[in-house]
């Protein structure tokens, strides 16, 4: 009998560690996700030649990384 929980407890160790570690994997691959898209707004933002319009996408590209929308910032 006590072979038997032994065995069973380490097996509940190992499932928790894949399943943390499953989780760890998902949340690294979002963030890859994430750091690439900006990356590829940065340069198509980059390639505009408006120097206005240029501005305005670099600064909602600026905003959305801070986690901030246009309605969160007081105009004057």
């Amino acid at each position: 009998m006590l072979p038997g929980a032994v065995i069973d407890a380490i097996s509940v160790l190992f499932f928790n560690q894949a399943h943390e570690t499953r989780d760890r994997a998902a949340d690294f691959f979002k963030e890859l996700t994430y750091d690439k898209q900006v990356a590829k707004s940065v340069a198509i933002a980059d390639a505009i030649e408006d120097k206005a319009v240029k501005a305005t996408v670099q600064a909602r590209i600026a905003l959305h990384i801070a986690g901030l929308k246009d309605e969160d910032i007081k105009k004057e």
